[in-house]
């Protein structure tokens, strides 16, 4: 979890082991959309107390689950080799 500046900070995101990042914004691009190791779900909302979030859960936990799957897989891979 994490703000704007949270997200933009590349040199962070690696050493972090973050690949899959929930953008909640209608303002700000995917800042790091072209680098292939990161994957993206941009919901497109205003911080407002009339943004239905909920409806948009079962979209973030199945990018959530994608994400777990993709590591569970990555970590296998390199505990085989």
């Amino acid at each position: 979890m994490g703000g704007a500046r949270d997200a933009a900070a590349r040199d962070w995101l690696g050493p972090a082991s973050i690949t899959h990042i929930i953008t909640c914004t209608k303002e700000l691009p995917n800042r790091h959309r072209a680098d292939a190791s990161l994957t993206y779900l941009k919901l497109s909302c205003y911080d407002e107390p009339t943004e239905d979030l909920g409806a948009r859960l079962d979209e973030c936990c199945s990018f959530l689950d994608g994400a777990r799957a993709a590591s569970a897989s990555a970590w296998g891979a390199s505990a085989s080799a």
